[in-house]
Order: C-alpha cells, then sequence, then structure tokens
C-alpha cells in the first residue's frame, strides 16, 4: 500500500496518531455496514457519529489536515467504544484500535496546548 508521506508536522499528537493508526484507517472501504450497528450514529443519524466518519476524521487528522480539538475530540467523545462495528465490518477494521489511538492523540493534543500557554 503506498501511504502518504508521514506529515512534517512537529505535534507529537499528529506524528503519534500516525503512526499508530493509519494503516488502520485506510482498511475502510466506507461500505456503510458499520452504521447500524452504531447506537451513536442511530441515535444522531451524522456521519461524524458513525464508526466510519470517525475512521475518517481520524485519518484526516494522522495526515495533518484537521485539528484535534476542534474536529476530532468531540466525535471520538460521543463514541460509546461498545464496538458493536467491529462485528459489522465485512473487512475486519479494528475500529477498537482506531478509537484507543485516537483517544490518546486527542489527550495529548490537549497536553501540548496546556504547555504552550
Amino acid at each position: 500500500m503506498n501511504l502518504p508521506a508521514k506529515p512534517n508536522e512537529t505535534n507529537a499528537a499528529v506524528q503519534n496518531l500516525y503512526s499508530d493508526a493509519y494503516d488502520w484507517t485506510n482498511q475502510c472501504v466506507k461500505c456503510g455496514y458499520c452504521l447500524p450497528a452504531c447506537p451513536t450514529y442511530e441515535s444522531m443519524g451524522v456521519e461524524s457519529a458513525s464508526p466510519r466518519g470517525r475512521i475518517n476524521l481520524v485519518k484526516m487528522a494522522a495526515e495533518g489536515k484537521i485539528d484535534f480539538q476542534k474536529d476530532l475530540a468531540k466525535p471520538i467523545d460521543l463514541c460509546l467504544g461498545c464496538r458493536a462495528c467491529e462485528t459489522a465490518c465485512p473487512v475486519g477494521v479494528p475500529y477498537g484500535h482506531i478509537l484507543e489511538a485516537a483517544k490518546e492523540a486527542v489527550e495529548n493534543s490537549v497536553s501540548a496546548n496546556k504547555k504552550i500557554k
């Protein structure tokens, strides 16, 4: 698989998310089988509250294209972590691993921002 170059950002949270979860995010084929299995998507009906949407947000964050706090923190926090999406996934995307890496990256970005201020 051809991956884009690792982000040039000096942000450790971006670097860590890239190394911890980027390959897994590329496994998602965006089929949508996870949508009816996800309780937050079922109740909210928005893509960012779905496993597929969160995976895409994690991928964009790992590429340095979106802000961790502004764009990623809330969707990740809304996830119940039930991992029902994993059993529905036909290609076996390890959503739990992606979720944990994203939670860690969001927390690291919060810590980094506190140090800067």
